[in-house]
Parts: structure tokens; C-alpha cells; sequence
């Protein structure tokens, strides 16, 4: 698949499972953070996208546009969760006939979801020591989150 054709923007948070299956389903390959994590330089290039959005200082800073978002996303034809939902507004500009599913979910339901995942994990005080030790998968996954 050359581009992709759908983005699932899901800042309410919704397992990739129902979205992702259907996805495959219809034939069409997608990307979750669970890819990400499978594939170290994924994380890296996810890592210097965060970093460019988001820090002002940034050497280098990545250009957020078609090109970049191919190299993350050429492979698959939809995204679901995150890191993509971060970058919908450029993702949407990089890919103005890609179909966009908006899923909504009360905000109060998200928000426990999201302290008890996301954020219990990434507090873990252990994950900054393993991820000095383990700089194949949880250090490039500890730069992401940082």
C-alpha cells in the first residue's frame, strides 16, 4: 500500500483490537502503538516526531508532512490510537483524501482508562533504570513517553 488511505484519530482512546480487526477485516493493514513498541526505529522516528512538534529547542527538528508521515505510516492504510492521534491535525494536511473516523467517548471513562494505562505505567520508577539497560526496546519506548 502506497499511502495511507484511513486514519482513525482516537483521542478518546479505544483498544485497537475492535478498531484494528475491523480494519484487517476490510483488508487494510494499520498501525497501533503496539506496532511501534515491535519495532525499535519506529520508536526512534516516533520519538524525534514528538520531539519537533513539541519542543522548541529541537536541533533538526523533522519536517511534519507527507514525506515524514509515509516513512511512519507508508506501510499500512489506516492508524488507530497513538502516537498518530497526537499528530492529526498535521496528518490530516499531509493526507487531505485520507478518511478520517472520529470516535467519541465520555471523558471521565477515557481519563480512568488513560491514568490507569498510560500513565501508571510510564511513573513505573522502575522503567528510567530499565531503560539504561535495555536501550533496544524500553529505552527508545521510555524516550517516547518522556
Amino acid at each position: 500500500m502506497d499511502e495511507p488511505e484511513r486514519f482513525s484519530e482516537l483521542y478518546r482512546r479505544w483498544w485497537h483490537g475492535t478498531y484494528g480487526a475491523a480494519y484487517e477485516i476490510l483488508g487494510i493493514p494499520s498501525y497501533h502503538w503496539v506496532k511501534m513498541a515491535e519495532n525499535p526505529p519506529d520508536m526512534a522516528m516516533w520519538a524525534d516526531a514528538l520531539e519537533s512538534k513539541f519542543d522548541a529547542n529541537k536541533q533538526d527538528p523533522l519536517a511534519l508532512d507527507r514525506k515524514t508521515f509515509d516513512m511512519l505510516l507508508g506501510h499500512v492504510g489506516a492508524c488507530t490510537d497513538q502516537p498518530a492521534a497526537v499528530f492529526a491535525k498535521e496528518l490530516v494536511a499531509a493526507y487531505p483524501e485520507a478518511k478520517v473516523v472520529l470516535v467519541e467517548r465520555d471523558i471521565d471513562r477515557w481519563y480512568d482508562s488513560f491514568c490507569n494505562t498510560l500513565i501508571k505505567g510510564a511513573n513505573n520508577p522502575v522503567v528510567p533504570f530499565v531503560a539504561k539497560i535495555d536501550r533496544t526496546v524500553v529505552g527508545p519506548m521510555a524516550r517516547v513517553l518522556d
